[in-house]
């Protein structure tokens, strides 16, 4: 859920039950899911029953994302490609609401998204730096997961502490 005021500025047309609308939007601060958004602008179109951003940047802590997709309104349909640098993977994890709490860190990479909001399909690469598996410091995570019906599969994740190296490949249920 997202709560707090959007700035919009463009052309409202179509009919009363269609209105289409083209424009900028902005935000200032806004919550989803729980979590603080910043500095929101971007482009975004709206049909009367789908969400259209082709792109729009915003700020969650440290982290600067760009996103560019879209969100159905009657099918709660999600997609898109967000592109992530200097992020919190706890923050983004929940504002996924995604149950992952073993993995901590500050990452660079890309994350796409299809499916529903309630169940998306997420594809993350990337690497995070300054981070823990567990509660063991590792200095660089090199990533490649994604997630379907609740089945996190790791297709690489790479772990670097020292003259150590973790290499971890498989498949969980997050549902148990």
């Amino acid at each position: 859920t997202a709560v707090g005021r959007v700035q919009f500025n463009g052309k409202l047309t179509g009919t009363a039950s269609t209105p289409v609308f083209k424009g900028q939007m902005s935000a200032e601060q806004l919550m989803f899911n729980e979590q603080k958004i910043t500095a929101l602008s971007g482009e975004v179109t709206f049909n009367g029953h789908e969400i259209e951003l082709p792109y729009i940047s915003f700020m969650q802590g440290t982290g600067k994302f760009g996103f560019a997709g879209g969100f159905g309104i009657d099918t709660r349909e999600i997609y898109g490609n967000l592109d992530v640098e200097n992020a919190q993977l706890q923050q983004i994890l929940a504002a996924l609401k995604l149950p992952c709490q073993d993995i901590r860190g500050q990452i660079n990479g890309h994350m796409r998204i299809d499916g529903t909001l309630h169940k998306p399909t997420i594809s993350l690469t990337g690497t995070l730096k300054k981070g823990s598996i567990k509660q063991y410091p590792v200095e660089s995570i090199d990533i490649d997961v994604a997630i379907e019906n609740n089945v996190l599969k790791i297709n690489d994740v790479s772990a670097i502490q020292g003259v150590g190296k973790l290499i971890v490949r498989g498949t969980a249920d997050l549902d148990g």
